[in-house]
């Protein structure tokens, strides 16, 4: 590594390799109750502070890495995999091993985790830290990812030099003794751990605890991630904010305090104000939790959640300059269109497969005077207010659009999207809108439709009083 880092971040702190052994678990064994597992493929990322450095990475910042490591095929893979990402990195090669963490996946979940870890020294953290020494002033952030393998012991040189240079150290805390972060800008434990600190006190709410800690251990935000009740940030003036957690799908929380640092650390990179920072960063936890393994958020895909707003329906003036703001983001836009008058799983399929086909999707919904004219004066059977509420409870569908007209020709027309999604059921050749979509680029895809549902036939059923529930 050069001598001198042009690193927006610095991260100091114990990497580890995340192996992955992706199978089938289709039996129990007949050696003991335990699943047997047809291995298909083994994978590897990386995990700990290495992870961390990669959503920096993937947020379009520079970093550089320090971390003590063995001197084995484990760190030959990360560093394998850091160069792929270009990540720099400052190994110290101990005599000790490379952590690595090891996962049994099936059937979309973790059977087992398998740890090879050792600490490492005193010694060794201690030659780290003269690695580090002279590239401080070359950098604008620090972040400190401390889990405990031994590379964190004491920074307080580190800390001493980056206030000299008015740079801001972030520390996700594994250690009870605040001693260690003393000084630091920002810390980020979880619940469990800010209550295990040595000085937390138990008659004390979180937010008095905070402050206090702040104040005896001089650091000026602490912000505690609290898992599905989100998170709190306070410092030492008693200026707090209290996020509700952005995840609707708990998937995995492996990772997610990585997420939540690395974005804090971009958020304070870009001179973000804390609520900023904050929210950024409680957006990319709610995405990581809600992926399967260790795993990166980009700002991109912060982007992209931040974009991704329910319209519900729109009005149609308002229409065309909707369009050309989800244009001016460079999303590629699928249109579908239909009565949807009894929402049955068929729809929610169909519905699901064409938001598959690009990045916003656009349902046009006949109007009441729509339906009537098309399948006669009984439909429909719910309201264009019912259906379209209905349909805005849907993640996937970003907004609707209502259309008077027998077909949705002048809608498509107006809209031009990318792709016109259409059930399977009909002949490409005869899809309403087919040749302006075509005439502008854009393309049509034939949705093969779930066998066994129609509203039609479920409206027969009821009035032939056979409707069983199914």
């Amino acid at each position: 590594m050069d001598n001198q880092l042009l690193s927006d971040i610095i991260i100091i702190g114990d990497v580890m390799l995340d192996e992955y052994l992706w199978g089938d678990a289709n039996r129990i064994s007949p050696e003991a109750p335990v699943p047997v597992v047809n291995l298909s493929s083994t994978e590897y990322r990386l995990g700990g502070a290495a992870n961390v450095a990669l959503n920096i990475r993937q947020s379009g910042s520079s970093v550089s890495i320090f971390s003590c490591v063995g001197n084995d095929s484990a760190s030959a893979r990360l560093q394998n995999l850091l160069d792929v990402h270009n990540i720099k990195s400052d190994f110290h090669y101990t005599s000790s091993q490379t952590t690595i963490k090891t996962r049994v996946m099936a059937a979309g979940q973790q059977l087992l985790r398998i740890d090879n870890e050792k600490e490492c020294s005193q010694g060794d953290a201690e030659a780290l830290i003269e690695k580090v020494i002279p590239q401080v002033k070359s950098t604008r952030v620090i972040v400190i990812s401390d889990y405990a393998k031994g590379t964190v012991r004491d920074i307080s040189n580190v800390v001493k030099l980056a206030t000299k240079y008015s740079i801001p150290v972030i520390v996700d805390p594994k250690s009870k003794d605040l001693n260690i972060y003393r000084s630091c800008y920002l810390i980020t434990p979880n619940l469990k751990e800010f209550k295990s600190f040595n000085s937390y006190k138990k008659n004390l709410s979180i937010f008095e605890n905070a402050v206090a800690l702040s104040r005896e251990f001089d650091i000026t935000w602490v912000v505690v991630t609290m898992g599905a009740q989100g998170m709190i940030a306070v410092n030492k003036d008693g200026e707090n904010y209290i996020l509700a957690t952005e995840s609707k799908d708990v998937v995995d929380v492996t990772g997610a305090g990585d997420t939540v640092i690395s974005h804090l650390a971009i958020g304070v990179l870009k001179g973000l104000t804390m609520e900023q920072a904050l929210t950024q960063a409680n957006k990319a936890a709610g995405i990581s939790v809600s992926r399967l393994g260790t795993t990166s958020v980009s700002m991109d895909d912060v982007s992209t959640l931040e974009k991704k707003k329910v319209y519900s329906v729109v009005e149609r003036a308002k229409f065309k300059t909707i369009l050309t703001e989800i244009r001016s983001q460079n999303n590629k836009i699928v249109m579908t269109n239909g009565c949807f008058d009894i929402l049955h799983p068929g729809h929610l399929d169909y519905l699901k497969q064409s938001s598959q086909c690009g990045s916003v999707l656009i349902v046009a919904l006949n109007s009441d005077a729509s339906v009537r004219s098309l399948k006669g004066n009984s439909r429909p059977i719910n309201s264009f207010t019912y259906r379209s509420k209905m349909l805005s409870g849907i993640d996937f569908i970003d907004f609707i659009i209502e259309f008077d007209e027998d077909t949705p020709e002048n809608i498509i027309k107006d809209c031009l999207p990318d792709v016109l999604t259409k059930g399977s059921d009909y002949d490409i050749s005869g899809v309403v809108g087919r040749a302006s979509v075509e005439k502008n680029g854009g393309e049509v895809v034939l949705i093969e439709l779930l066998d066994g549902y129609s509203t039609s036939n479920t409206i027969t059923r009821i009035v032939e009083k056979q409707f069983q529930p199914s």
